[in-house]
């Protein structure tokens, strides 16, 4: 048989006296000069660093200055283990590897191509193919007791057995009560949108008390129940609120003053305007153009 190795402190132990169970110290002892919450020392020839488990001084873990770590390289990125003892390190290391391991495997079952089913998951009902007794058949329930004549002429009768519909029935009852426990817990959660989380724990929480006081999944037991564990539920997170929004009316376009008004060009009889006073208009100074029309005005009003 293989020989353990003595880790470090066993190693630090090899001194003390035999039969010890319980480390005494003085009463009078000052606490601070004691071992105990001091932060652990750096690697010494006991327990030196080597090129697995490395040591960083400076590194504040859980509160304690000074820890070790172990860097592993994984698909191109460096991931790192700490612990304040190498034991804790490898522990660390080996919870690390197992997480992998599960993400590695669901990765690989979500990856593998899907098999269709060849069967179903539970065993159905089997019917045969109802048939008339034979003479001989009849013949022989004279010989049986009532109950199993009666279950061998059903059996003939209808293709199936007294045990098949047992069953069957037990089977129907079973899933009426799981539609009935459903509706019942949709309308629970319906009616709790605001103080109730329907996560997993909450659930449970319900599941495990109707179970412990053998109560049926009624949408009173679950009221009954969901105050009994106020204090134990996980709460809704408070949304912060919305302010509502504001409506807005956009400024009306900015409207361009004409630089002088607009003629009327016309050619036609009895036009107020003449062509030159048009043109003057168009192309003229703003004077010409102002006295161009208070002669018009003027020679309207002299009519």
């Amino acid at each position: 048989m293989a020989t353990k190795p003595q880790d470090f402190i066993e190693r630090a132990t090899n001194d003390f006296a035999p039969g010890v169970d319980v480390a005494t110290v003085d009463k009078n002892q000052d606490p601070k000069s004691l071992l105990f919450g001091k932060d652990v020392p750096p690697p010494t020839d006991a327990e030196p660093q080597d090129e697995f488990f490395k040591w960083d001084a400076e590194k504040e873990l859980d509160g304690q200055k000074g820890a070790f770590y172990v860097d592993v390289e994984n698909n191109g990125r460096t991931e790192r283990f700490w612990g304040k003892t190498r034991t804790e390190v490898t522990k660390n290391l080996a919870e690390g590897k197992k997480h992998a391991n599960q993400v590695l495997a669901e990765t690989k079952a979500a990856s593998r191509p899907r098999q269709p089913d060849m069967k179903l998951p539970f065993d159905p009902i089997q019917r045969k193919s109802p048939r008339e007794l034979t003479p001989q058949e009849i013949m022989a329930l004279n010989d049986l007791p009532p109950d199993q004549a009666q279950a061998k002429i059903f059996e003939a009768r209808t293709g199936y057995s007294m045990d098949d519909v047992a069953r069957s029935i037990a089977l129907q009852e079973e899933n009426r009560q799981q539609i009935y426990a459903a509706t019942v817990s949709g309308e629970f959660i319906s009616s709790h949108q605001i103080d109730f989380v329907p996560n997993q724990g909450n659930m449970t929480l319900i599941d495990s008390w109707l179970k412990d006081r053998k109560l049926p999944v009624t949408r009173n037991n679950l009221e009954i129940a969901f105050l009994e564990l106020q204090d134990k539920f996980t709460k809704p997170v408070e949304q912060a609120a919305v302010p509502p929004a504001q409506e807005f009316t956009p400024p009306p376009p900015p409207v361009s003053p004409p630089t002088r008004p607009a003629p009327v060009a016309s050619s036609a009889p009895g036009s107020i305007l003449s062509r030159e006073q048009v043109a003057t208009i168009q192309s003229g100074s703003l004077s010409d153009a102002r006295s161009v029309i208070q002669d018009v005005f003027r020679a309207n009003r002299g009519r």
